[in-house]
């Protein structure tokens, strides 16, 4: 990425019709622009597309422009740039998946968080490196000024740094790293990506990225907490994470062979249901719908998802046969998708974190619990706690702010519950069960004939107790 200025023309976001623009120059800045400091350099956040600047930030950035009534510039900057080129005022916010930390806060006011992250390591797959104790004295690139530098040279020691996260992944597949820090959303699109690389779990932090507003702005600072808010409230924000992390930003992680393609769309952060060890697909979902392809005679092909988006990619997407990760049958999504029969009945469990006691129902109204966005345990503590309820994107980032206190207890599958929370210490499970759901498969509308095959092919498995199996020494973790 260039860290000069360069005029680049028009780009419309389909969110709102906007101008969005690489400016050039040092001189005056033109009269109701809003002049936004980024990195393109960071997908799903900001990348550039068919030559054109796009990701979550800058449809984020779009949308704000549009409440201000103003012409929204983008100024695309290396990431260290980026604070202090807002601090001497040649910029209006800044918005590049910018973690909010107390250094930062000297330097510039934060609006409210938009998006919960973290910073993983990513090594090759056939690396030693199997816990985050084995990176101490490695080799590990980060990107120049962000919160995975700061955490390296504090737990660990100095970093190889680098202007962006395309030239440190070159540096880690030739083999001059050890192994890479960065953001966990962007860590599981490279792994997906780079089937040679894997993701050390849990994740080293937690944190939240906001946008920057030069000191004293304050009324700037409300209007954009404002449609913050909003987007939350409406699942906008939701939306468009899933938009640019989308199905189609992700390669299948099995394919090959000459039989018919049965595509699946998953949530690979899924454990028991589904999750990958190396290169392979790991799990009861993963063993369960491989019985099932090779009984029809295809060839599974899991294409990794958002836990959020996976109804909506098979209901839009007639390329995409089923979606799987312990998906429970709900009233909406019998409306834009089929269900398989039943192959699990599930339990929604409350885990506490450790030094949580709780003796009554009423006791959990004052808790902060977790919740993985959109799911049914998320609906549930929305309408039982509200006020309460903090949601994560996936299942890894929930447990890893249990595990960091971060809330204080998680609303989970009782299966993902027993494998995700067994090595955290003190963590225990309130004994009263939350309620009760059917898990199956989603299969994609107009498929008759598919479907009659799979409940089929599941009614046996079940009959015969296998599927009773498959789930036991899946919690049990020999898959």
């Amino acid at each position: 990425m260039k860290i000069g200025r360069i005029l680049c023309g028009a780009v419309t976001l389909a969110l709102c019709i906007v101008s969005l623009v690489l400016v050039g120059g040092c001189g005056k800045r033109a009269p109701n622009k809003l002049v936004v400091a980024t990195q393109a350099d960071f997908p799903p956040f900001e990348y550039y597309r068919d030559g054109r600047l796009a990701g979550i930030d800058p449809e984020l950035a779009a949308i704000i422009a549009k409440d201000l009534g103003m012409e929204l510039v983008m100024d695309d900057l290396s990431f260290e740039y980026l604070l202090p080129t807002l601090k001497q005022g040649r910029a209006d916010i800044a918005i590049s998946a910018i973690t909010i930390t107390p250094e930062r806060r000297e330097m510039v006011d934060f609006s409210e968080p938009y998006y919960c992250s973290g910073q993983v390591a990513v090594v090759p797959y056939a690396s030693p490196i199997k816990s985050s104790e084995d990176l101490k004295g490695k080799i590990i690139g980060v990107q120049r000024g962000t919160s995975g530098e700061a955490f390296v040279e504090k737990k660990f020691q100095k970093p190889s740094r680098f202007q962006n996260i395309s030239t440190a992944l070159n540096s880690l597949l030739v083999g001059q790293l050890d192994a890479l820090v960065v953001d966990c959303g962007v860590a599981r699109r490279i792994v997906f990506q780079n089937k040679n690389l894997r993701m050390l779990t849990p994740v080293l932090t937690h944190e939240d990225y906001g946008i920057a507003v030069r000191k004293g702005q304050l009324d700037l600072l409300k209007k954009i907490n404002s449609t913050i808010r909003r987007l939350k409230q409406n699942g906008e924000i939701q939306r468009l994470i899933d938009k640019h992390a989308s199905v189609q930003d992700f390669q299948p992680v099995v394919s090959g062979g000459t039989r018919p393609d049965l595509k699946v769309v998953v949530d690979m952060n899924f454990p028991p249901f589904f999750c990958m060890k190396g290169d392979r697909p790991s799990g009861t979902d993963a063993v369960i719908l491989a019985n099932i392809a090779d009984e029809l005679n295809m060839n599974v092909v899991f294409v990794a998802a958002n836990s959020d988006s996976v109804i909506n990619a098979v209901a839009s997407d007639n390329t995409i046969l089923l979606g799987a990760s312990g998906i429970t049958v709900t009233p909406e999504r019998q409306k834009i998708v089929d269900f398989s029969v039943p192959y699990y009945s599930s339990r929604q469990r409350l885990y506490l974190g450790k030094g949580v006691s709780v003796r009554t129902d009423g006791e959990l109204k004052k808790l902060r619990i977790g919740t993985v966005y959109k799911t049914t345990g998320d609906e549930y503590v929305q309408k039982n706690f509200p006020g309460t309820r903090e949601s994560f994107s996936d299942a890894v980032l929930l447990v890893d702010a249990l595990r960091k206190g971060a809330v204080d207890g998680i609303v989970i599958d009782e299966p993902s519950g027993i494998v995700m929370t067994r090595n955290i210490e003190g963590v225990t499970c309130y004994p009263k069960v939350l309620f009760t759901e059917e898990l199956a498969y989603a299969v994609h509308k107009g498929n008759p004939e598919l479907l009659a095959k799979i409940n089929k092919i599941l009614s046996r498995m079940i009959d015969e107790g296998e599927i009773r199996r498959i789930c036991r020494r899946a919690i049990e973790g020999s898959y």
